[in-house]
């Protein structure tokens, strides 16, 4: 019998979902404009809608289900980098779509991609770190910890995508199971070391 090592058996399926929904409304927008998009997504005319609607309804759309921690990890991944996208565009649906439209142009939707891997793992691997960190050192990590965390998975991310693209990784075989372990690892150092 295998004693749980932390590991999601799930971990990988909820994120490549949610990146596929994020990269399929990217593509339909280069190609058909976002009113389009939006109806075919089902959020139906934009006429009379606000931003704030949009937003929400596009929240829904890349999300899945909140059955575990799985589907949690790549809704908050998916919700943080849509709200980003909110604020560059300044809440304007015109802003918006033309900043849609320059991520597909340039590299912009790998960075976003990256990002949004960033995030679900660190999501996934949070909890590990409170388990870990408290077992080795009997202390709480703090939020400023938890930020530097985030960074620095974010950052692992983007020096993978320039090894191979990270969307093309499968984050549910061992391929993805071993990236997330070599981060989970290299960031239990980083805490457990700089307070020796």
């Amino acid at each position: 019998s295998r004693i749980s090592s932390g590991k999601s058996p799930s971990i990988g399926k909820a994120g490549r979902k949610s990146a596929g929904k994020i990269v399929s409304f990217f593509a339909g927008v280069g190609s058909n404009g976002l009113e389009h998009t939006l109806v075919d997504i089902g959020f139906g005319s934009l006429q009379g809608k606000t931003f704030q609607e949009v937003l929400d309804y596009l929240l829904v759309f890349c999300s899945d289900s909140n059955e575990g921690m799985d589907e949690t990890a790549a809704n908050n991944a998916s919700c943080e980098i849509m709200k980003d996208l909110a604020g560059l565009a300044g809440n304007d649906l015109d802003k918006f779509e033309q900043l849609v439209k320059e991520y597909l142009e340039g590299t912009g939707l790998a960075d976003l991609l990256c990002k949004f891997w960033g995030l679900y793992i660190f999501e996934h691997l949070s909890q590990r770190f409170e388990e870990k960190v408290k077992q080795q050192k009997g202390v709480e990590i703090g939020k400023d910890t938890f930020k530097i965390i985030k960074a620095d998975i974010i950052g692992q991310v983007k020096v993978l995508n320039t090894q191979r693209p990270v969307a093309k990784i499968d984050w549910k075989g061992n391929a993805g199971e071993n990236e997330i372990e070599k981060i989970f690892d290299s960031v239990i150092k980083i805490i457990c070391d700089e307070n020796n």
